[in-house]
């Protein structure tokens, strides 16, 4: 918690990033912060002078000037910030051991619920296509027609 007049500390800048969303994840229900997706490598407060090194899940994310607005608006609401700057990292590469304890559980059962869907589509769709070409092999000539 920042006191008033004060600079904010390391602590506060992190408290207030852990306010800061990814969209994607809200959009698919989960209230993810960017800490606990793991999107924070480091956090420099001095003097009113904040810096935060951080990534995004992928290179080219379409929100990242989206997740990077948010985290100027969280920072630059502490009481003593000065100066704010967000500096974007692509080395080391983001990965899902990134993710806190938080994450892993919450994203656990989607990841599995998103396979299940991805192989039942996947099984329907071969279905479907044994089907045609068993009407295909039994008669070429009137699918071909349209009969």
């Amino acid at each position: 918690m920042s006191i008033p007049n004060c600079p904010p500390t390391v602590e506060d800048v992190y408290e207030a990033l852990d306010t800061v969303k990814d969209p994607c994840m809200v959009a698919g229900g989960h209230d993810l912060s960017i800490l606990d997706l793991g999107l924070v490598y480091s956090v420099e407060a001095k003097d009113g002078h904040v810096r935060v090194d951080m990534t995004l899940t992928e290179v080219g994310c379409i929100f990242t000037h989206r997740i990077f607005g948010d985290v100027y608006e969280a920072i630059e609401a502490l009481t003593g910030v000065k100066e704010v700057e967000v500096v974007p990292r692509w080395t080391p590469v983001w990965t899902e051991e990134r993710l806190n304890q938080k994450a892993r559980t919450a994203l656990e059962g989607s990841r599995t619920a998103m396979f299940r869907t991805i192989k039942r589509r996947s099984l329907d769709a071969y279905d479907r296509s044994e089907w045609q070409r068993e009407d295909l092999r039994v008669a070429p000539c009137e699918a071909a027609r349209g009969m």
